[in-house]
């Protein structure tokens, strides 16, 4: 899984940001983004 595609920062940028603000809308999108690609609620935590 070396994929360097945009998904990828928004993953690492939207982990940390789930975890500094702990913002449900966050969380929420992270969620339906990480679903669609089938990485799982686990994958943004």
């Amino acid at each position: 899984m070396k994929h360097d595609t945009p998904l990828r920062q928004l993953l690492t940028v939207c982990s940390v940001q789930v975890a500094i603000n702990e913002n449900a809308l966050a969380k929420r999108a992270c969620y339906n983004v990480f679903r669609r690609e089938k990485f799982g609620y686990a994958s943004c935590r």
